[in-house]
């Protein structure tokens, strides 16, 4: 590579750690975000109104924070298939691309978890973080039908 591709090379390869930062704070942030609607929501003193608006909030926010991921992580993927397509071009490739079949290779492996952890599935952080955030919004959907037909459960 000439110093021109090894910069382009450099760009990418430090957008594509930026775009893996960034994905990462998206569920970090919408969980905030939800923890502050759910007091709300199912806060003894909220009216059906309040329940309602801030249900229909927080499965907003966890519609917009599953959208983000998936494009963070397109992005992600993307660059990545660039970066390997230019380190396979490279006659001195060997390391970067072993390393990397390396590492793809021990992530499939099971993660040997002692109790109490070892009950837990091991799921792809992506994948589990995507499920969690929709059981989440699954949740604040659930709080609207309750808000108005059953209040006494919800503490009113």
């Amino acid at each position: 590579m000439n110093d021109e591709e090894l910069t382009v090379y450099a760009a990418v390869a430090t957008r594509s750690q930026q775009q893996d930062a960034m994905m990462w704070e998206v569920p970090v942030l919408g969980f905030t975000a939800q923890a502050f609607l759910f007091a709300i929501a199912l806060g003894p003193s909220s009216t059906p109104l309040a329940r309602t608006l801030t249900a229909v909030i927080a499965a907003g926010i966890s519609f917009l924070c599953v959208t983000l991921m998936k494009r963070h992580r397109q992005l992600i993927t993307h660059d990545q298939k660039w970066l390997e397509k230019r380190e396979k071009a490279l006659r001195d490739h060997d390391f970067r691309v072993n390393n990397r079949k390396w590492w793809k290779a021990s992530l499939k492996e099971p993660v040997k978890a002692r109790w109490p952890a070892g009950w837990v599935p091991t799921l792809r952080a992506y994948n589990a973080w995507i499920i969690g955030l929709s059981l989440i919004g699954a949740v604040a959907l659930a709080i609207i039908p309750l808000a108005w037909a059953a209040p006494a459960l919800l503490g009113r």
